[in-house]
């Protein structure tokens, strides 16, 4: 297998918007002419969402077989697709939704033969080779179909899991994007996003070494990756997926925006007979270990030794006829809700200081556990004795510890919803269409260990706040066999990405409260408590932590996608164009927008918590967004051409070219 990819020059970043679409309207204008002039040959379609079935037909002697009627059936649905051999007696049948088949071929004067149960993936092509042998209509050849030991139809490394792989094979959380790692030179990526931003659990992934955030995620052909993050928009449920594939390298023209790899998905259709099925899976903390440093205790509260966790998943699908060998519906929907527990070591200021700091009547402050000595109480601010009350006492570790000093433990939550829908319409014998639309909506909450002094949070991820994350995505789409000589696709794509992320104590001014000027300003970004960091760890940072918030992240995608295929003897040429429209808005707080201000022991006061109490800041610094309703606006052009060569049943050449605008 041979391959040559030609990449065009990428448009440069200083291009002005008038250039760039008269570019497009050139390349738009060079495709339908391309077209009116290539329409005498036979056309076939694009494969990312489509598979197809090539092989050829011979007699008994291994001559080529021309003019053979090779019909093509979908053993679910009944819908059929024919074609004719060539003068090689080579055949190929495009734009097959993946499923199983069965392969018939019957000329004059020969014995049918056909083959049974074709397995078909979208961007792969299914080899069956028929052999018709001399005699009547009245007998029927079974061909058994094996997969070659070398692939020789296409240059792409990857792998496919179908239907059953993904069912079948073990995933503890259900979760789509773990199969990727089956795949050789697939790995975890050491950057992961924040789990407020992926509830979904999406497994951060690279491939052959790349950078983070260059594969591309595509379901039913269509964009699944927002364009800020990087992320999967929709991790489909195992219910709603017929097949995945992994492509990391080599991958075709067709596929643009990434570089490290592609990830494809196609949802299931129904057929002519009902499905479905129901599940429910759970777990708790009723079976899980103890952690000897912080569950050596019962909660006072709780009197438990663990805290709460529960993980539950449940949902179902149905799927089937509307009308028979016509059109087929299929649903399904998946919950969670997740408790999190969690135990957290925290350090908190000693008795001996709550007791002499905190009484402004007492004559002196002891802050000899932390290397500042006895102080005079004068010393003492009042916001200083505001911030350390925020504190609760000290609940673990030897008497006088000043680390590990406080354990507590809690449960944040992580609920979702998940759902699915798609139908499939033959409309006629030359057109078929489909639309899917998936909804994803999480609530996640996680208190601080250290109430209103705040802290690590018993949320997803130790975060605290309150977290709501939205996603949808739509693909709607059409093939049509405009005649013998030409045939079409085309796809429509939309996708939404929307995360809404607050402080858990969002809406109320604590720094006015504790007597600190110009944090809280009144307006509700800037609400809720600021960060204090120690920076000699006398204590644990306190105020808001665990939490990129206030955050709002609104982004949507619009997409459209033709494409083309024509084939010449044992050529295969294609082209095809994808337009996309993002608009993007991202308002995140890289650090608190209330404040953030940082203590040690470099100001003088000898050490950070000796600091805090005497008003003795080492640095201050905060977030600032100056409109909230700032976006920028992407548009995106893709446009490729391809040909796939069959140079003999064995070899098979690719060379292409594409050029993205973005």
């Amino acid at each position: 297998m041979h391959q040559l990819f030609i990449p065009a020059p990428e448009a440069g970043c200083g291009n002005s918007v008038e250039p760039v679409q008269n570019t497009l309207l050139r390349a738009l204008a060079l495709i339908v002419i391309t077209l009116l002039f290539c329409s005498g040959g036979r056309l076939a379609l694009a494969q990312a969402i489509y598979g197809s079935i090539s092989g050829t037909v011979t007699d008994a002697s291994g001559a080529a077989v021309p003019n053979a009627t090779v019909t093509v059936t979908d053993i679910a649905k009944g819908t059929t697709k024919t074609v004719q051999s060539n003068s090689g007696g080579f055949y190929t049948v495009d734009q097959l939704i993946p499923d199983t088949y069965s392969v018939e071929a019957t000329a004059t004067n020969f014995t049918p033969a056909k083959a049974n149960s074709v397995t078909v993936a979208a961007d792969t092509t299914q080899t069956v080779n028929l052999q018709v042998n001399v005699g009547g209509a009245n007998q029927t050849v079974t061909v058994t179909s094996e997969a070659p030991a070398l692939k020789t139809d296409r240059a792409d490394v990857g792998q496919v899991l179908g239907e059953r792989q993904l069912q079948n094979l073990p995933n503890l959380n259900r979760n789509f994007t773990s199969f990727a790692l089956l795949t050789p030179g697939v790995q975890r990526s050491s950057f992961n996003i924040a789990p407020t931003e992926n509830p979904q659990g999406t497994t951060a992934l690279n491939a052959n070494g790349s950078n983070y955030g260059t594969l591309g995620y595509v379901l039913d052909g269509t964009d699944n990756r927002e364009p800020v993050d990087g992320i999967i928009v929709i991790n489909p449920t195992l219910d709603s997926i017929s097949e995945m594939k992994v492509d990391t390298q080599n991958f075709p023209a067709e596929f643009g925006g990434s570089v490290g790899g592609v990830v494809t998905a196609q949802t299931r259709s129904g057929g002519n007979a009902f499905h479905g099925d129901a599940f429910f899976y759970r777990r708790s903390d009723a079976l899980a270990a103890r952690n000897p440093f912080t569950n050596f205790q019962r909660d006072p509260v709780t009197g438990r030794f663990l805290p709460s966790a529960l993980y539950s998943q449940f949902g179902g699908s149905v799927g089937g006829p509307i009308r028979k060998n016509r059109a087929f519906f299929f649903l399904d929907y998946q919950g969670t809700r997740q408790k999190v527990g969690t135990s957290l070591q925290q350090n908190v200021p000693t008795a001996t200081v709550r007791n002499t700091c905190l009484n402004a009547a007492s004559a002196t402050c002891d802050l000899s556990q932390y290397g500042s000595g006895v102080i005079s109480n004068a010393l003492v601010t009042p916001q200083g004795r505001a911030l350390l009350s925020a504190f609760p006492q000290p609940n673990a570790g030897a008497a006088g510890a000043i680390t590990n000093n406080y354990i507590a433990s809690g449960s944040g939550n992580n609920d979702g919803d998940l759902a699915d829908t798609r139908l499939d319409y033959q409309v006629t014998s030359t057109v078929h269409a489909f639309g899917r639309y998936d909804y994803a909506n999480f609530r996640l909450f996680g208190a601080p260990a250290l109430g209103a002094a705040g802290g690590q949070g018993f949320g997803i991820g130790n975060t605290t706040g309150t977290d709501q994350v939205q996603n949808q995505s739509v693909s709607v789409g059409f093939d049509w066999a405009i005649h013998a000589n030409l045939l079409t696709d085309f796809r429509f794509g939309f996708l939404d990405y929307h995360v809404v992320e607050n402080k858990f104590d969002v809406g109320t001014a604590p720094a006015t409260a504790a007597g600190l000027p110009n944090l809280n300003t009144g307006a509700l970004d800037t609400s809720g408590s600021p960060t204090f960091n120690v920076v000699d760890n006398s204590i644990s940072p306190f105020g808001t932590q665990g939490c990129n918030c206030p955050l709002q992240e609104s982004e949507q995608v619009f997409q459209l996608v033709n494409n083309w295929t024509k084939i010449v003897g044992n050529h295969s040429f294609k082209f095809g164009a994808d337009i996309r429209y993002a608009l993007n808005l991202r308002n995140a707080s890289d650090s608190n927008r209330s404040g953030q201000l940082s203590f040690n022991n470099t100001t003088g006061a000898g050490s950070g918590i000796g600091a805090v109490l005497t008003g003795q800041i080492a640095q201050f610094q905060r977030f600032d967004v100056y409109n909230n309703n700032a976006a920028n606006r992407q548009k995106r052009g893709g446009f490729y051409a391809q040909d796939t060569w069959r140079v003999t049943p064995k070899l098979t050449l690719d060379y292409g070219v594409r050029w993205d605008i973005i």
